[in-house]
């Protein structure tokens, strides 16, 4: 199985992150569920993953309109998938928008992320913020407030 998928749930209000599909790859599974259901709550269909390996998978099955990725990871790291995603975009002439969440706090880095069109999101983060970099890797859609005040802890 590549990963779980979370579907939202029935009778949830949509909200603005309805319909995107986004692939969270983080080997930390707290992080993973935390994540799954704040981007759930806001409408997305989401795919977790534990690894590089099945991450990539799921990018490639689903095709998802983001990627949430953290970096630090065992075996295959997340600087990996970013140039396995650069590789499958010219490939495949498709490419997800990409968040890297990372605990590690480095501007030179975040520069770097920034340059290669990658937004780049510091741990720990708020559900506020995370759906913005997530708003912002996916596209233009519009920000609901409402959804955004009923989950105000830091991930």
């Amino acid at each position: 199985m590549l990963g779980e998928t979370q579907e939202r749930p029935i009778g949830m209000l949509p909200s603005s992150l309805e319909p995107l599909k986004i692939v969270v790859i983080d080997d930390d599974p707290m992080i993973r569920t935390i994540v799954g259901r704040c981007l759930t709550h806001f409408g997305a269909s989401v795919t977790l993953c534990e690894d590089a390996a099945r991450g990539m998978r799921a990018i490639e099955q689903v095709r998802p309109h983001a990627v949430l990725l953290d970096l630090i990871m065992p075996e295959q790291d997340g600087f990996y998938v970013l140039r396995r995603i650069k590789t499958f975009g010219e490939t495949h002439k498709w490419r997800p928008g990409v968040v890297v969440i990372t605990g590690l706090r480095d501007s030179d880095l975040e520069q770097e992320l920034e340059q290669a069109g990658v937004n780049y999101l510091p741990k720990p983060f708020t559900p506020r913020s995370l759906f913005q970099a997530v708003h912002q890797a996916a596209g233009s859609l519009s920000l609901s407030e409402n959804h955004l005040a009923c989950v105000p802890n830091a991930v």
